[in-house]
C-alpha cells in the first residue's frame, strides 16, 4: 500500500522518470532537506528495475542519486537485488560513480568487493594455465577503485585490518594509493605500529616492492623492521635503487605538471629528458606512454633523438 501511494517524490519526479542529476546533494542529512529525503523514491525505482518494470535509465539514475542507506536496504532484500547493484557498478563509468562509492559505508563496500574477490579467486587456476598476471584490482569491473580519494581507500584498509582482521586482503589496496599516501599510511589510516607491520608482512615478497613504488616510505619501513634480521638485511641493500626511483618520480612529476598546464611539447620534453640519465629517461617515457600522454611512435622518435644527441656528445 505504501509503495503504491509513493509514486512521486517531493520535487515531482515519478517512478517512470530518471532521477535528476545531482539530486543526491539534497539527500545530505540536514533539516531543510528532510522532506525531500523522506519522499525519495530511488529505492522504489531500483525495485521496479529489478522486477523488469522500469528501464535502465531510470534504474541507473536511481542508483547514482540514492542515499547510501537506501542502497544498503535495497541489497538486504536478497541475492537478486545485490546482483542489480553489482550490475550498476559494472556498467556506469568509474568517474560517475566515484561520489556514490565514497559515501558507501565500509561494511557495504566490503560486502561488494569481497564477493568480487572470491569470484576472482575461483578462476586462479585458469589464469595460471593461461599465464595471465592480471591482478584483482586491474579488472575492468574494479576500475572505480582508482578514482576514489586516498583517504577513502585508507579508511577501507583500516576497516579490513581492524574489523575484518584480514591484513592480506587489505594489503591489496595499497596498489591504488599514490606514493605520498603510502608514505603517510600510518597516520591517514590510524594504524598502530603492530597493525602496520602486519599489513606489510602480509605482502610477503611484495614488501620489497613497496619502497620501490613508494620511495618515501623507505626509511620508515627500514626502521619498522630493524628487529627482523632477514627483512632488514634485504631492505638495507635497496637504498640506491630506492633513490633512483625517487628521482624518476620527481622528474616525471615535474614534466607531468607541464603537460597538465598545457606547456609540454616535444621540444620541451626533449630538453627536460636530455639532462637526465638514459635509464631514467627511458622509464619516464614508458610512464608517459602508459598514461597516454605520448604515443609509441612519439616515444620512439624521442628515444632516437636522445640517442643521437648522446652519441654526438661522446
Amino acid at each position: 500500500m505504501e509503495i503504491s501511494l509513493k509514486t512521486h517524490c517531493k520535487i515531482g519526479i515519478s517512478l517512470r522518470e530518471p532521477c535528476p542529476a545531482n539530486c543526491r546533494q539534497n539527500l545530505i542529512p540536514n533539516e531543510w532537506s528532510r522532506e525531500i529525503r523522506e519522499s525519495c523514491i530511488a529505492g522504489e525505482k531500483m525495485n521496479a528495475f529489478a522486477e523488469g518494470k522500469a528501464g535502465i535509465n531510470v534504474g541507473a539514475s536511481a542508483f547514482l542519486q540514492a542515499h547510501p542507506l537506501v542502497l544498503e536496504q535495497f541489497i538486504s532484500k536478497g541475492a537478486v537485488y545485490f546482483e542489480v547493484l553489482r550490475y550498476f557498478l559494472a556498467i556506469v563509468e568509474p568517474d560517475k560513480i566515484r561520489e556514490v562509492i565514497e559515501a558507501f559505508s565500509d561494511k557495504l563496500l566490503y560486502k561488494i568487493i569481497i564477493h568480487e574477490y572470491n569470484t576472482f579467486q575461483q578462476t586462479e587456476d585458469e589464469r595460471r594455465k593461461l599465464r595471465k598476471t592480471t591482478t584483482f584490482l586491474d579488472l575492468k569491473s574494479n576500475e572505480y577503485w582508482h578514482t576514489l580519494s586516498p583517504q577513502r581507500v585508507c579508511s577501507f584498509i583500516a576497516y579490513c585490518l581492524k574489523e575484518i582482521k584480514d591484513p592480506e586482503f587489505a594489503s591489496q589496496f595499497l596498489t591504488v594509493l599514490p606514493p605520498d599516501t603510502v608514505s603517510d599510511l600510518k597516520t591517514l589510516a590510524g594504524l598502530t605500529i603492530d597493525e602496520e607491520k602486519e599489513l606489510y608482512l602480509s605482502l610477503k615478497d611484495g614488501i620489497y616492492e613497496l619502497p620501490i613504488r613508494s620511495p618515501g616510505i623507505y626509511n620508515h619501513i627500514l626502521k619498522l623492521f630493524e628487529d627482523d634480521p632477514e627483512i632488514f638485511l634485504i631492505l638495507s641493500t635497496m637504498e640506491e635503487l630506492v633513490s633512483r626511483k625517487q628521482q624518476i618520480i620527481e622528474s616525471s612529476h615535474i614534466i607531468l605538471e607541464k603537460y597538465r598546464s598545457g606547456k609540454l611539447n616535444h621540444q620541451s620534453l626533449f630538453a627536460d629528458l636530455s639532462v637526465l640519465e638514459p635509464e631514467i629517461t627511458m622509464e619516464i617515457l614508458g610512464i608517459f606512454e602508459e598514461k597516454g600522454i605520448i604515443g609509441r611512435s612519439e616515444k620512439n622518435l624521442i628515444k632516437e633523438l636522445l640517442s643521437k644527441q648522446r652519441n654526438h656528445r661522446s
